[in-house]
């Protein structure tokens, strides 16, 4: 006896697509099969051929910021369930609701628990100086699923080198990760100022005053300091041929 059988329904498996039964049973498909050979179910549900996938997990939204952004637990998750989004992670906001301290995580935790449809987890951040470090490894063990997103060029306040360095410990001390957006500082401020010295003020220039090359460095920076900590790091939305050249030499060097 299962909980739930879902009959007429195609799912996708590495050989092709095909017309099956899935059954569930605490919340867990237990089986697979033709409908004669399925179990009995408390309850069957018809699907009349639709394609039943996995929930998704997005590891990285951001939907709790008041005063940066307008959206709650409740309208972010609802968008989430309503794309196959079954599981979130939301980084850390900013803010009066800077997640550095045990009792703004503690809030932030009860609203999320109140308001969210899907399963959720926080991360804790943002980072911007040592004495943010102070409370994290307390909200890490309260649940946090790591220290992010941390900005390594803007906007300003960013941590240094060994204030990184010194979250990394950290997350790997409490078996935690890290979760960088990773540019380099220096060059994305000095392409900034060419741009305006040059009176590029078009969308364009926006994406010209990020060179590839600011994203490899920051990759590589970030290996290094990883590497010594021991610390497993997430590199966030990697968006160009020479980030993903970086991280692979990364991963190489950690």
């Amino acid at each position: 006896m299962i909980d739930l059988l879902l009959k007429n329904c195609k799912v996708a498996l590495t050989e092709g697509i095909f017309e099956v039964c899935l059954g569930v049973d605490r919340g867990k498909i237990a089986c697979m099969g033709l409908e004669p050979s399925m179990p009995r179910a408390d309850k069957t549900i018809d699907l009349g051929g639709k394609v039943v996938v996995p929930g998704a997990i997005d590891i990285h939204v951001h939907i709790f910021s008041p005063g940066w952004i307008s959206e709650t637990f409740w309208t972010g998750t609802k968008a989430a369930a309503v794309g196959g989004v079954t599981t979130i992670a939301d980084m850390s906001s900013v803010g009066e609701w800077q997640t550095v301290k045990v009792e703004i995580f503690k809030k932030k935790l009860e609203r999320a628990e109140k308001e969210a449809v899907v399963d959720f987890s926080l991360y804790c951040g943002e980072i911007y100086k040592e004495e943010d470090l102070k409370e994290i490894p307390e909200i890490l063990r309260m649940g946090a699923v790591g220290l992010g997103e941390i900005m390594m060029c803007e906007p300003d306040p960013i941590p240094d080198s060994m204030v990184l360095l010194e979250a990394m410990r950290i997350a790997s001390r409490e078996r935690a990760f890290i979760a960088l957006h990773a540019e380099d500082r220096e060059i994305i401020q000095k392409s900034v100022e060419l741009m305006r010295k040059r009176g590029r003020h078009d969308p364009k220039a926006f994406t010209e005053s990020r060179p590839d090359i600011a994203e490899a460095k920051a990759v590589l920076d970030a290996a290094i300091l990883s590497s010594e900590a021991n610390c497993r790091t997430h590199i966030c939305h990697l968006s160009s041929e020479k980030g993903v050249e970086a991280l692979r030499t990364a991963k190489r060097i950690s």
